[in-house]
């Protein structure tokens, strides 16, 4: 039964992409055609709307797991801010066809999950949200949602063991600038992961917070594979399993989608983008408003558009640093020393975009780490804590 899946997913893919609010939600034109033409093409270029994209699965212990999409989109000025929050505003307080679209077919995907596992499953606690917020003196455009999917994992009351991975049936897909990033809840923490992902913490898999797949890739079957174990039953010593590089080639493949397979996973990534397909056809005609809005009849079209839009603010000196040198400024700035989550606060960046930076500024000895409990504690050269004192004790 559960070979029908793929065309499950496929209708996800083609119905969410022509739900998406028409053109006339602006005054503009549409922008490439039809909003019921899904070509892999236009399918294609909506969702390089979006700078990034990322899933987010946090298991908890009795095997269920909330699962976040989260997507990012730098917002080049102030009416670009301005009908983002229009949009948000809207998402956020009625039922757009986007969110709808989104629950009832995160409800088809796990019914699928369903058969293929032959566990009962369900699709609940929907939430979503719309924000602007602001980083780097930049304004980024954030659209999240999430769903609570039972049942996800396998579980052993015995040991309180929680499995993940044969949900995923012919292998798991994530496209490129899409990221996969599996936490452990609470009283939880990894185990083993297959195969190797980037972990929060670079020396020791069962004190890392999470764990990040970077893609473009497709996994073999029943991968990825996490086990996690109930907190504290593991003696945690330092491993080289988490290095900071990218997943390790071993059950991952680089067979092109649609050259068979037949499994529910084999069209993965539709689930982890079908919702910014949705959303990138709506905001992308939001952005051609200044121009398109102006009557071709007035003769002051190219003057009134180029009107409508608001110069463009300078560029600060602190945009043109590279991320390394924004980290090794802001910990100058601290007294050469800061704790990992207070840089992901303070950048606003992501806490795996933070991670993989780190282990690479690690590598080039930009930086040393120290574990501290479930913290990490970053130090330029010179600054690191002295193993008598807390390292906190010069903040």
């Amino acid at each position: 039964m559960h070979r029908r899946a793929p065309f499950v997913l496929l209708a996800i893919f083609l119905v969410v992409a022509a739900i998406a609010p028409p053109a006339a939600a602006f005054s503009g034109t549409r922008v490439g055609g039809s909003a019921a033409d899904p070509t892999s093409d236009s399918m294609a270029s909506m969702q390089q709307s979006f700078d990034s994209s990322e899933v987010r699965i946090v298991v908890h212990e009795d095997g269920s797991a909330r699962w976040t999409f989260h997507y990012e989109q730098t917002l080049a000025n102030e009416t670009e801010r301005e009908n983002f929050e229009a949009f948000a505003t809207e998402f956020n307080n009625s039922g757009t066809p986007l969110y709808n679209g989104f629950k009832s077919e995160s409800q088809s995907l796990v019914k699928s999950g369903a058969n293929s596992t032959e566990r009962p499953m369900n699709a609940q606690n929907h939430s979503r949200q719309a924000y602007v917020t602001d980083s780097l003196g930049n304004s980024i455009g954030v659209v999240e949602m999430s769903f609570v999917w039972t049942n996800f994992a396998q579980t052993d009351e015995e040991s309180g063991t929680v499995t993940v991975g044969d949900v995923f049936e012919g292998g798991l897909y994530i496209s490129e600038n899409q990221s996969l990033v599996v936490e452990p809840g609470e009283s939880l923490e990894f185990k083993n992961v297959t195969p190797v992902a980037m972990q929060s913490n670079t020396s020791s898999l069962p004190a890392s917070d999470s764990v990040t797949w970077m893609g473009e890739k497709r996994f073999t079957d029943n991968r990825p594979q996490v086990v996690f174990v109930p907190e504290g039953t593991q003696t945690i010593v330092a491993d080289g399993d988490g290095d900071g590089g990218a997943a390790g080639t071993d059950d991952v493949t680089t067979t092109p989608i649609g050259s068979g397979g037949g499994s529910m996973w084999l069209a993965g990534a539709v689930l982890v983008i079908f919702g910014g397909v949705a959303v990138a056809l709506w905001y992308r005609r939001g952005r051609e408003e200044t121009v398109d809005s102006v009557d071709p009849g007035t003769g002051g079209g190219t003057e009134a558009a180029t009107a409508a839009v608001p110069p463009e603010p300078s560029v600060s000196d602190e945009e043109l640093l590279s991320d390394e040198d924004r980290v090794i400024s802001m910990l100058e700035d601290h007294g050469g020393r800061m704790r990992q989550v207070r840089i992901v606060e303070e950048t606003e960046w992501s806490k795996s975009k933070v991670s993989m930076l780190l282990s690479e500024m690690e590598d080039e000895g930009l930086i040393s780490k120290l574990r501290v409990g479930r913290e990490n504690v970053i130090s330029l050269d010179g600054h690191e804590p002295e193993a008598a004192r807390s390292p906190f004790d010069d903040e």
